[in-house]
């Protein structure tokens, strides 16, 4: 009786990391950064034929050593120089930290959770991710106004509440005066001119705005693309979904449907590192739906797969799924986007090189 495979480990991921680091550096300049470096080296780990495959360490192996981070992946060791980070994001708010690079970053202010990434720089996208971001702050000015507001009282028969009084008596007032001078609505209405200006410079609390349109880097990217731009690749045992079925006669048909390292490949999925952040991209179609692209760092079918969500209902989603109060499955069923999907597939398989 043949015996059963062994789980599929994913620390032989960093472990390669490791092994594999200065070998590349040797290869290439010492410019290359960070994340261009670990990517090289994933393209190499999916790549490995079966034999190379079953010569990585072991989960045993893993245990019973010590394993660094390779540069950049975390804490380096006392002899190792700190690589250059990845080039900054330009941003329309404020500079944005993107999970993964706390060179710069000032603990002390908090960083929002939701990354917006404008990919569309077409004629006349700029009106219309103006537009867009109105409505998000819009919609986030509205929602953490909800969470604000206390619980009604139970109101008792014939007790009047204090507020409601209030509010007889200011309904009163503004009757009797005719809604005041010409010069009390002048003077209102250039108050709610500045506090509309200062509100498109104020940083949002659950979205950081990203927008480029000096460079071309942006420009009507994959999701894929953007998850390699923001954050780290990293590796993690494929979905339980994705595992073979018990039943041998579907075994052949699970394992071809399956066998992307974007879905699930040898038992392990290539993921990316958010750190809690969650990325939304505005393309072209933003200007006709005005939706954004929810984009899976860690896809319960395929890393970086997406679906569209409209900015009146952004804030709320990203409020609960920072807290980790609401899962995105479908019920089980494959709602994302096919066609991204693809997209994301085909840029893998082209490896690293072809799309950086």
């Amino acid at each position: 009786m043949a015996r059963p495979e062994p789980a599929p480990d994913p620390s032989i991921f960093p472990r390669y990391l490791l092994d594999r680091h200065p070998a590349l550096h040797a290869r290439h300049p010492p410019s290359l950064d960070r994340r261009a470096s670990l990517l090289r080296i994933a393209d190499e780990f999916w790549s490995l034929d079966a034999r190379s495959w079953a010569a990585l360490p072991s989960a045993a192996a893993a245990n019973a050593t010590t394993i660094v981070s390779p540069p950049g992946t975390g804490t380096p060791d006392a002899g190792d120089e700190p690589p250059p980070p990845p080039p900054p994001l330009a941003s329309d708010s404020a500079q944005v930290v993107v999970a993964g690079d706390d060179h710069d970053h000032d603990h002390a202010v908090p960083v929002p959770p939701g990354i917006v990434l404008r990919t569309d720089y077409g004629e006349g996208s700029d009106d219309a991710w103006a537009a867009f971001c109105g409505a998000l702050r819009a919609a986030e000015r509205e929602f953490l106004a909800d969470q604000d507001q206390p619980e009604p009282e139970p109101s008792v028969p014939g007790v009047e509440r204090k507020d409601e009084l209030a509010m007889d008596v200011d309904a009163d007032g503004r009757a009797g005066s005719e809604g005041g001078s010409d010069d009390e609505e002048t003077a209102r209405g250039q108050g709610d001119d500045d506090e509309d200006d200062e509100d498109e410079d104020e940083p949002l609390a659950l979205f950081s705005f990203v927008s480029d349109p000096a460079s071309t880097r942006f420009d009507d990217i994959s999701n894929l693309r953007a998850l390699r731009l923001l954050f780290d690749v990293s590796v993690r045992a494929a979905p339980d979904s994705m595992a073979p079925p018990k039943s041998p006669r579907h075994q052949h048909q699970h394992q071809h449907r399956h066998r992307h390292r974007l879905k699930g490949l040898r038992g392990l999925q290539e993921t990316y590192d958010a750190r809690g952040r969650t990325l939304w991209i505005f393309d072209s179609r933003s200007r006709a739906d005005g939706c954004a692209r929810l984009v899976s760092a860690a896809g319960d079918v395929a890393t970086g797969d997406s679906w569209r969500a409209r900015a009146t209902h952004m804030a709320e989603l990203q409020a609960n799924l920072a807290a980790r109060t609401l899962r995105i499955d479908f019920g089980g069923l494959d709602g994302w986007d096919y066609a991204e999907r693809q997209r994301n597939m085909q840029e893998a398989d082209a490896g690293y090189a072809a799309i950086l």
